[in-house]
């Protein structure tokens, strides 16, 4: 009879060994572990926890370059074993980088998620080395063009990824700009360099203050038609903002313009430094279902006079949501 346990003792042994070599073998080589029933990964770059039977497995992949692979038992802790100095902006900031960068060489996807078309419709083509953007300006919403932060803004963008492009040249029906690779590379340093890799691409935009949007938007709940909307303001700047918005769907991978008709109250609401609004928002229950974008204006305000206030720059700031 004991030597029966200890027979299966030793089998139990040797399977569970075996396991665990095998798991391991498999992670060391890049493939996924067989015996687990369990599996976390998290937000440091793609590290992942394995838990099988009575073990652990944790494949460090961290933004500070931590690719180490530890085996151990449950209490085996991820701060213990991968190094990551690296802070949450640091991670939100790499991630928008890199989402950026997986459109280089695509003029077409480049200028849809630089949201130019929040400035008006536009169409371009690449000619001779030179990128041409023929703006509709739509009223209210501005010209890029006569707003030589966001135009340099976008052009460093779009000449640091798309390898053939020298010179933009911006126009609309009353105005037009340009802006050449030498122009661009005297303000920010060799911009090509910058379009090498995902983390050089990442200089660039801090360079740029691409990263210091001053208002956010936070989705708190869509029931039917009704839209509840966070507004919050992470800067110590001051906003005016009315109760308006437009309204854009999704369609043939472009943003289009929603016809509604919009009966809201002439408002204006002051959006204090760090301040954070809910607001409710009423669309249309004709909505079909779909990809959509609600977009809102908000002007800086510089300094209150007696009779009234200074104005600054003005942002638009979309959150999409589908319905």
């Amino acid at each position: 009879m004991k030597k029966k346990i200890i027979l299966i003792i030793s089998i139990v042994l040797i399977i569970f060994i075996s396991m665990c070599l095998i798991d391991s073998y498999r992670v060391k080589k890049n493939k996924e572990p067989i015996f687990i029933f369990k599996t976390l990964k998290y937000f440091d770059g793609g590290t992942k926890e394995y838990f099988g039977p009575l073990y652990k497995i944790i494949k460090c992949n961290t933004l500070s370059g931590d690719e180490s692979i530890h085996f151990g038992f449950y209490s085996m802790k991820i701060d213990d074993t991968c190094i990551n100095d690296t802070n949450v902006n640091d991670l939100k900031d790499t991630y928008e980088s890199s989402y950026l960068f997986s459109y280089k060489n695509s003029a077409s996807d480049l200028l849809h998620v630089l949201e130019l078309d929040l400035y008006g419709k536009y169409k371009y083509e690449i000619k001779n080395k030179t990128l041409l953007i023929d703006y509709y300006e739509v009223e209210g919403w501005g010209n890029i063009v006569n707003k030589n932060d966001i135009l340099h803004e976008k052009s460093s963008i779009i000449l640091a990824l798309i390898d053939k492009i020298e010179k933009i040249e911006w126009k609309t029906q009353t105005n037009k700009a340009e802006v050449t690779l030498s122009n661009i590379n005297e303000l920010y340093g060799n911009i090509k360099y910058y379009g090498e890799s995902s983390s050089k691409f990442n200089e660039l935009l801090k360079k740029l203050g691409y990263y210091n949007d001053p208002i956010k938007f936070e989705i708190k709940n869509i029931n039917g038609n009704v839209l509840k909307l966070l507004i919050k303001n992470i800067s110590d700047k001051e906003f005016l903002y009315g109760e308006g918005y437009n309204l854009q769907e999704y369609v043939d991978g472009k943003w289009h313009d929603v016809n509604i008709q919009m009966n809201v109250i002439a408002i204006g609401y002051i959006l204090t430094p760090f301040e954070e609004n809910e607001r409710t928002y009423n669309l249309i229950s004709s909505l079909p279902k779909g990809k959509y974008r609600l977009i809102k204006g908000f002007t800086e305000i510089v300094d209150h006079t007696e009779g009234g206030f200074i104005f600054g720059k003005e942002y638009h700031v979309f959150v999409e949501f589908e319905k």
